[in-house]
């Protein structure tokens, strides 16, 4: 580049080759601009010995810091060096894209893999985790958990090995991005955050309980959906939420999540969770239209989809996390042509509909490798966590379970291929299971005596007996799948359910639901002591999740007992355990 000629010469091939391994390139005679320090520094780029040669760019950096021991030259031609190590770069960039758009034909699709940080892994997808593109295509975020069990916000540049955490996103889940590629969004204690991903704190916007997915336009609308809800807007500098679509309880919708802007930013498609099977799955609305209105389902599916914008397509989950791809209209919204298989096996959680995938506006796409819903299997532990035995037969991925009373059977909810969920009830001395219900229940608790479970269903509270045999009796009727039953007392008059609030249902005729806990934080895990006169329950008031026990019948008393979530009481009320929080 300094002389306009090439370091080697030949006529041929194999004269060249000769040149470059027994002659010396000729001096770099062009002056003033081309002083000593410059010619040093190419004749050891070009040494004949590999050890005699630069080892990195850091080692030419080096070198061109030194002190010169020349005579100086004028102040422009000290400025030489930098801009010909630069000005080499540039122009191996520049042939190399030369060479590259020679080539022939279409681009062909590369597939990468890539792996957790370090001493991590992958945050669970089941309540939290989660996983985003950026728009540019240039970046991914995702959560991972440490092996103390912490969750953190990661990004990583897809050009780069090393993935970036981001401080101040513990417990963060459902990643989403700004248009602009530069401000992450998610939910973190119970609340929905943003923050630059260059640096910053975590802004608070809003109060959000779980992450059921966001997506957010050009114009600063952020939409987001929690837990047994809507789909909301809010402006991304934060305030007061406002409903965009309204859940029609009474036709059997349980919740809508997962909303994603079309092109244009003002239609969006979104995920219906609904108790009739045929009535699941992706629907388009828009802002502009009254919440509640009619909206046209695209798909039947029980997870989330995406709209590609590179090529038209919706990105959507058939069965158990089979990604497919299918031409998407939008005037009016319909799908055409044949769909084609993307991915075989995505995470996915039936649990609430999450998929683990997303696409960039240029087509990237990445996506989690595997299923949530993997075979898993009960065991017996002590007290100190060591292995006392496993259960033989395994089961797939638990949706929630309880003990029996005298501990010789599990009551359990597993997700089904379908993305169904029943209850079920394993003998632990063999191992086998029988299936107890047939359309759709789950969030099984024993009563007193064994003798039946309650359980929720799509009409509401629901019991039959533990053995399977006899009819569905319906307890008390609420039209929602996400009311789960915590806990019976141990005279059996009274059952606590709910999420959010804590509602107490006398089990005599009248049946009259009472509040137990009502405030605008969430409690959650009610648990009754053995001998009834206490509850301990988990508690986000304070920002974190926290155990509390508070008196029964009578709310006297509250005591905060830990950090922590899901409490259970020791078979003789003399210990209260709890899951440990998601932060170290």
């Amino acid at each position: 580049m300094v002389t306009g000629r090439r370091a080697f010469q030949g006529k041929s091939y194999t004269s060249l080759v000769g040149a470059i391994l027994s002659t010396d390139p000729p001096p770099l005679i062009v002056k003033p601009f081309t002083p000593p320090a410059l010619e040093r520094l190419v004749r050891r780029c070009l040494a004949k010995e590999a050890d005699d040669r630069y080892q990195s760019m850091r080692d030419v950096v080096l070198d061109l810091q030194l002190p010169q021991q020349e005579t100086a030259a004028p102040a422009k031609s000290q400025r030489w060096p930098w801009a010909v190590a630069g000005a080499c770069v540039l122009a191996a960039l520049a042939g190399w894209g030369a060479w590259m758009g020679r080539a022939p034909g279409p681009s062909l699709p590369v597939a990468l893999t890539m792996e957790p940080p370090e001493g991590s892994r992958f945050a669970s997808v089941t309540n939290a985790g989660g996983s985003a593109i950026s728009p540019d295509g240039r970046t991914l975020a995702f959560t991972a958990t440490s092996a103390k069990g912490g969750s953190l916000l990661y990004v990583r540049l897809l050009d780069s090995l090393a993935a970036r955490p981001l401080p101040g996103t513990e417990e963060a889940a459902r990643p989403f991005w700004s248009p602009d590629s530069k401000s992450l969004a998610f939910v973190a204690g119970g609340k929905l955050k943003r923050m630059e991903v260059a640096g910053g704190v975590p802004i608070t916007l809003c109060e959000a309980n779980s992450g059921r997915g966001g997506t957010w336009n050009e114009d600063g609308v952020i939409l987001f959906s929690d837990q047994g809800m809507g789909v909301h807007r809010i402006p991304a500098s934060g305030g007061t939420p406002s409903p965009v679509t309204q859940l029609n309880r009474e036709a059997g919708e349980l919740a809508h999540y997962y909303p994603q802007f079309l092109p244009g930013g003002r239609r969006f498609l979104y995920l219906v969770r609904h108790g009739s099977a045929e009535k699941i799955g992706i629907r388009v609305a828009s802002l502009d239209a009254k919440p509640g209105a009619p909206s046209p389902q695209i798909v039947q599916t029980q997870y989330k989809a995406e709209y590609d914008p590179g090529s038209g397509r919706l990105l959507y989950i058939l069965g158990e996390g089979m990604l497919m791809a299918q031409k998407l209209e939008l005037d009016p919204p319909r799908l055409t042509g044949d769909p084609v298989t993307v991915a075989e096996v995505v995470r996915v959680s039936g649990a609430n509909g999450y998929a683990e995938f997303s696409v960039s506006g240029n087509s990237t796409m990445f996506h989690g490798q595997g299923s949530a819903a993997a075979p898993v299997q009960f065991s017996w532990r002590d007290r100190t966590g060591k292995l006392l035995e496993t259960i033989r037969q395994p089961v797939q991925a638990i949706f929630s379970m309880s003990l029996s009373p005298n501990g010789n059977r599990v009551a359990f909810t597993p997700t089904s291929n379908e993305g169904t969920l029943d209850v079920w009830v394993m003998d632990l001395a063999r191992g086998l299971s029988t299936r107890i219900t047939f359309s759709r229940a789950a969030w099984p608790r024993w009563s007193p005596d064994a003798k039946y479970l309650y359980y929720v269903n799509d009409n509401g509270i629901s019991r039959k007996a533990a053995d399977g045999s006899g009819e569905e009796e319906l307890v008390l009727k609420t039209g929602r799948l996400n009311s789960p039953v915590n806990s019976l007392s141990p005279d059996g008059k009274y059952l606590l359910y709910g999420v959010g609030d804590i509602m107490t249902l006398p089990l005599t005729v009248e049946r009259k639901p009472e509040a137990y806990v009502q405030t605008k934080y969430n409690e959650l895990g009610a648990s009754f002591s053995p001998d009834g006169r206490w509850v301990a329950y988990h508690s986000d008031e304070s920002g974190k999740r926290e155990v509390y026990v508070q008196g029964f019948p009578e709310r006297r008393g509250k005591w905060l007992v830990s950090v922590g979530s899901k409490p259970e009481w020791r078979g003789d009320g003399k210990e209260l355990y709890w899951a440990r929080p998601t932060t170290p």
